[in-house]
């Protein structure tokens, strides 16, 4: 599974844990979360404090609508691989990830 999941990213929620052999995706809408370039997201929001990756739930704050200061993450399996995201480089991530599993999958003779 390739993409936005948006059905819940801990535990029993994941997509590796829900039937999906792969998953490489962002746990909620790509707007939600602080970014390092203010003025690049809508409702402008702060910001993120810190490089180090933390996943945790997230709140709307009552002025502005934005989310805690948490960076939106990329997830491949159940590993953070970069946090926060870098935008300008998803939809390439995306592609590549793609294009390997169809490669991977014409040599694969086992049943699906």
């Amino acid at each position: 599974m390739i993409g936005k999941w948006h059905l819940g990213h801990n535990g029993p929620y994941a997509p590796t844990n829900r039937g999906f052999d792969y998953y490489l995706g962002i746990p909620y809408s790509n707007d939600m979360g602080c970014t390092d370039i203010p003025g690049y997201n809508l409702p402008q929001c702060p910001p993120c404090d810190s490089p180090e990756p933390h996943v945790s739930r997230l709140k709307r704050s009552a002025h502005g609508g934005c989310y805690s200061k948490v960076g939106l993450p990329l997830i491949e399996n159940s590993s953070i691989v970069q946090q926060p995201l870098d935008l300008w480089t998803l939809t390439e991530q995306y592609k590549s990830a793609a294009t390997r599993i169809i490669r991977s999958a014409r040599y694969n003779t086992a049943a699906p």
